[in-house]
């Protein structure tokens, strides 16, 4: 994955630029005049031997509830809007269904209850008890 982070793009850049700066100091190139193959030895060899871990901050999930060929979608996110001063918000989660936003208490139980299958338990009206 480090090749497309921001630093392995700049790496690879750099990369480049000092290639293309030592080659048109010393006007070689290779045999077809193309310089793909060396670019690409210089990226693999450029890339750290040991395995650097890039944390990633998860700010939204997409849930599906229902069936294959029919269901409905809605989404969790993450208010990453602003700092505390100016948004009491930020770092809290919601729940975007349809025209219902609701603040959400995004844990490891709540979002198992939310995402990970099981039955599901459809409200059943009593028409009994709405006659006149």
């Amino acid at each position: 994955m480090e090749p497309y982070t921001t630093d392995g793009m700049a790496r690879r850049e750099a990369s480049e630029n000092a290639e293309s700066s030592s080659e048109s100091e010393s006007g070689e190139t290779n045999n077809n005049g193309d310089n793909s193959d060396d670019r690409i030895s210089d990226i693999v060899l450029s890339l750290p031997s040991e395995n650097k871990q890039i944390n990633y901050e998860l700010v939204g999930v997409v849930v599906h509830s229902g069936q294959a060929n029919a269901g409905h979608y809605y989404s969790f996110i993450k208010d990453r809007r602003g700092n505390m001063m100016t948004n009491p918000s930020k770092g809290k989660w919601f729940k975007f269904n349809d025209t219902i936003v609701e603040e959400f208490e995004f844990n490891d139980t709540t979002i198992e209850a939310e995402c990970f299958g099981g039955t599901y338990k459809a409200k059943v009206y009593d028409q009994c008890k709405f006659t006149l």
